[in-house]
Formats: structure tokens, sequence, C-alpha cells
């Protein structure tokens, strides 16, 4: 069944219409939720939640005085009914329950609980204007664990508890600060509650009053009492994680894993497995495709059942940009749509597919990005981006809906909250709508296989490989351009941006195109038009690849390779340089958490290794 469906999608991709070059990228329409105010307000970290039942989005953020960490102060939300085609948003409302006194509430985790209809607002409440890097050097944590509750969908919320003594108890001595998520929970199917979470862990204390050595853990608080108590689980091994959030993936064997991305300072993305619902991690492995800015970036995951009537077939070219309307999708007019399969054996499970959201650039936090994995278990099943925004874009959050339509199966969408504006990237939190068709037509496509390179099931693997003067590429692969589509600033020449895609060389980009909004700012969000996307939108590249490259004659999965000595990165990204595989991992090659507190041991007679 589920090769089928890849054989379907692979069609669809590699059929796209090419004659019509003239077409501009296309954006989901969009609706600025928080403004940046004039008094230097700042509304930063996005969380957000949809709640089927009362079919309503719940955007959560922080207010902020400035848009410095230590400046935050009180959790703000705005609620959204969803309409056939449009969200009206109500006013933004203060959490005024959601703090506890002398602190500032952070990193909003918003997590509905399917069983008893109770909806959490998990949060972190750090004392005073305390820094994250002041805890960090001290060792001091003054961060507590909190969360308020909602039985009505939001509309009114308990008083503040406080978790800290009761959950983490006297490990947080161990902790140089921890956080939340940011962004949503989840719910798993056995009924546990799963609130995403990091900890710097210290390594080695009072080095001439200062700490010698924290390192940085995702892990998760969870529940199996819909609340009442809660736990948490052993950390990611290694490599160093940070803000993560965690997918419940099954498969189409019928087993189930939790999956865990995670933000690293390494380059790129950390993902990790555990098979016992988040009580212990595998030790995590770094995702290539999935490249972070200096220092990192939150990127947010959502999983949903693969569609198994999906029959995506090509679609005539056109000039239309947006959808006012989900009836395109949903109703008369929705692109051919094959009967439902064959009824399948009871115990089918079908199989999670996930979708990633991200800044793309390499240097900087812009152009935020959408990925696809069919395979999220496999580091190179990553499909994408297709930027959904461009211009300076940080946070984001992303929720999967289900869109009804009579006679036909259910559509699948996603929302997504995210940190953009034109200046800054902490200008406003935006709120867009996207559907499943919508991503697949956007992302890029590869044209040629690799017949040396086996992805699994049919579905070719798009690589975003940077070319170096060094590195061997795939045959089939092009360098990255550096020239942006609809845009007249040119990004720094050693800058570039994944790329999964070798795009037809006459195609032009045009002269001066600004992101499209297609949305009025204000309490109504605008959802797509009954006229469909362009298919053939394709980004251009004028990139030709080193004289001296040469392809490889067996190129190997990115999973099991391991870097060479004479491949360079792009000058101001730091990437580790050894690609592990899952299923034999090892720590990265700088060092491992042991040999470093050794080495500080003998650096230092006055540590104190905990």
């Amino acid at each position: 069944m589920l090769t089928q469906i890849l054989t379907n999608l692979n069609s669809h991709s590699l059929s796209k219409d090419f004659t019509d070059m003239s077409s501009s990228p296309y954006f989901p329409a969009r609706s600025a939720l928080f403004r940046k105010e004039a008094n230097g307000v700042t509304y930063r970290v996005p969380a957000l939640l949809y709640l089927s039942l009362s079919n309503s989005f719940l955007a959560f953020c922080e207010e902020r005085l400035s848009p410095s960490d230590a400046q935050a102060h009180l959790l703000v939300m705005r609620k959204g009914t969803f309409y056939r085609n449009y969200v009206e948003w109500e006013d933004m409302s203060v959490l005024g329950t959601a703090q506890l006194a002398g602190h500032r509430s952070m990193n909003p985790c918003p997590l509905y609980d399917e069983f008893t209809g109770t909806l959490f607002l998990f949060f972190i409440a750090v004392l005073g204007h305390t820094s994250e890097s002041y805890q960090l050097v001290t060792g001091k944590n003054v961060t507590r664990l909190c969360f308020i509750s909602s039985n009505d969908q939001g509309n009114t919320w308990s008083p503040a508890i406080d978790l800290t003594k009761r959950v983490i108890g006297d490990t947080i001595k161990d902790w140089a600060t921890f956080a939340l998520g940011p962004g949503h929970g989840i719910q798993l199917k056995s009924g546990r509650l799963l609130v995403p979470a990091y900890a710097y862990h210290i390594d080695c204390k009072e080095c001439f009053g200062q700490m010698c050595l924290t390192t940085p853990h995702a892990f998760c608080f969870h529940s199996d009492t819909h609340g009442r108590t809660w736990r948490f689980g052993e950390a990611v091994p290694g490599p160093e994680s940070v803000e993560c959030q965690m997918v419940s993936v099954d498969q189409e064997d019928g087993t189930n894993v939790l999956y865990c991305n995670a933000r690293s300072p390494l380059g790129c993305r950390v993902q990790a497995l555990s098979l016992d619902d988040g009580a212990v991690f595998q030790d995590g492995q770094l995702v290539q495709r999935l490249t972070e800015p200096r220092n990192g970036c939150h990127g947010s995951v959502v999983g949903f059942p693969a569609p198994l009537h999906l029959n995506l077939r090509p679609r005539p070219p056109t000039h239309a940009r947006h959808w006012t309307s989900f009836e395109a999708k949903t109703g008369a007019s929705s692109p051919p749509t094959a009967p439902p399969p064959p009824s399948s054996p009871q115990n089918f499970l079908p199989p999670t597919w996930v979708v990633y959201s991200h800044p793309t650039w390499t240097n900087v936090r812009k152009d935020l990005g959408v990925y696809l994995s069919l395979f999220p278990r496999d580091p190179d099943s990553w499909s994408g981006p297709w930027v959904i925004y461009e211009g300076p874009s940080a946070y984001s959050d992303l929720a999967y809906l289900e869109l009804p339509s009579a006679g036909a199966p259910s559509a699948v969408a996603f929302a997504c909250l995210f940190e953009c504006g034109t200046s800054t990237a902490y200008d406003e939190i935006s709120f867009s709508i996207f559907t499943l068709y919508e991503l697949i037509d956007n992302l890029p496509r590869n044209t040629k296989s690799d017949s040396n390179t086996q992805p699994p099931s049919n579905t070719q693997p798009l690589s975003n490989r940077k070319s170096g003067s060094n590195t061997q590429p795939p045959s089939n692969t092009q360098p990255l351009s550096n020239t942006k589509s609809g845009s007249n600033t040119q990004p720094p020449s050693n800058t570039q941006r994944p790329s999964n895609t070798q795009r037809p060389s006459n195609t032009q980009p045009p002269s001066n195109t600004q992101p499209l909004s297609n949305t009025k700012s204000g309490s109504n969000t605008q959802l797509p038009s009954n006229t469909q996307p362009p298919s053939n939108t394709q980004r251009p590249s004028n990139t030709q690849p080193p004289s001296n490259t040469q392809p490889p004659s067996n190129t190997q999965p990115l999973s099991n390779t391991k870097s060479g000595s004479n491949t360079q990165r792009p000058s101001n990204t730091q990437r580790p340089s050894n690609t592990q595989s899952f299923h034999n991992t090892t720590q990265p090659k700088e060092e491992r958490p042991e040999a470093r507190k050794r080495r500080m041991r003998n650096m230092c007679g006055l540590c104190n290794v905990s």
C-alpha cells in the first residue's frame, strides 16, 4: 500500500510541467497575530495548538519588554475559530494566572488531553531578570517548572502550579538551568502526556569560581495519570541537543517509536529515538539535511498518518498564486482523487509522515522553510525546503488538522505560527495554513536519479550537500545558487541556503517580487482560495559546479558516511564532521563527556566533578 502511494508521489513530482517559467514563488496566505509595539514591547516564542472538538486554534507567545530573553514578562494568547474558509481571531488576552510572583514566564508549551478534555499550558518561571547565561556560568539554577490548566477549551484558566520540587527534586542541583519545548506537547495513543524539555547538565563545578563545563541534553516530562502526577525520563545521551519537539511515529509493521528532533549548536539538527515512550532515548544522530544557523534556532515537527488515499496527478500550469477558499481542495472542484483503496486488514497501521519548519539559511535566521519526511527514522529522507516566507524569520510551531470533505477523504492541512519581519525576525508573529497538496507541489524536485544510490521504497531522497572546492557531490546534484527569486537583496557570497533540486537552466526569476501576504491585517485569517497554486514554480540556479569536481562512482547514503578529511564546509558555519549511523551511533568526534570530565580533572585539582 505504502509503495503504491510513494510511486504516485514520485510520478507527480517528476511530471511537473516546466513550460511556465514566469511564475513567481508561491507563499501561503498569512496574518500577523502579534506585532511589535512602538514602546518596544515585543512578542516572541510562538506556540500553537489546534482543538478539533471546538474547531479552534490557540496561539500563545511571550510578551517581552524588549526582544531580550532577560526582558520576558508575561504569556499572552489569541483564540481563533476555524470556519470553512477562514479563521476568526479574538483579541489578545494576557494569561494572568500563568506566573509566579517575582518571576518572568517563558517558553509556553500547550498540551491537550483527548481523554479528559483538559488543556494544559506548561511554562518555565525564571527569577527576576536572571539570564540563562548567568545560570550557566554560576550553576545557580533559578528556573521553575509550572503549568496552568483549562477545562473549557481555553476560556478560563486555573492558578499556576509549581511542579519543580515534587517532579525534579534534588536533580535540579545537577542542572545549571532547564527549559521547555518551546511549542506544543503531544499525547500518545496510550494516553501518556509528553512535554518536551532540555537541561544543561553540570559536568564540572566550582573551577576557580566559574563553571567549567555544562552540556545540554533534550528529554521529556511525562504523565500516565492524565496530569495528576509527572515524571521525567532520561536525556538524549549525545550529541548536544537543546530546544526540541516530539512526534509519535507509527510504522507499517505495527511498531511505534518516539521521535525527537532537537536544536543543536553543531551546524545541523539532532534526532533521537525512544522505544519506551520517552523513558530512555537512544544515542542521537546528526541530520545533515536539516542545517542550523550559527548557534542554532528552534524548529517545529508534527506527525500525521500517511494519506492512503493520496493519488497525485499532474495539474496544468496556472498563474494564480493564492486561494481564498479551501473548496478547491475539499469540495467538488478538488483535484482528481482515486477511490479509496481496497479495504486492508483491520490491523494495518498507516505509517507516520513528519513535517518540519525552520529557517533555511546557514548563517542567519532567514527564509522560513517547510520540509517533509516519509521515513522520519532515516536522516536522509527529508525533502525540501519549500520556503513559505522570504525574509528574516526565526521560531515557529506547527499544528496538524484535517479538513472535512463531503464524499471524499479529509484533506490534510497544517497551520504554522512563526516569528518574522522585514527588518528583524522579531517584528511580528504570523499565522498561515497550507495543505499537504500545496507542500508537495512546492517542494524542490529531482529530475534525475542516481543509479548508485538506493533510497528506501523507490523514493528519491533529495540532496542538500553543499558544493566546496574539494567536495564531490553526487552526479545528479547541482551546487546551490546564491540568487534568490523575488528579491533584489543578494545574500553574502559565502552563504548558501539548502537546496534539494536541480532546476531548469532557463528559469528566470521575477525582477522584483515581494513576499506575498494576500491577507489584510486584522482579526480574520484568509485561507487559500479555490485557485490552485502554480505547480511549476522553481527557484533558479546560476551556479556551476567546480570544473574539477568528479561525481563519486558509488554514492553511499549519508547516514553511514564518515566525512573525509578534505571536505570543506561553508566558512561561516561549523558542522560536525561525522555523520552517524542510526543503528551504530558514535559520539561526535570532538570528545565524549567522560573524556571531557577527565580532561577537566587533570587541568584543575579544585574541580568537583558531579
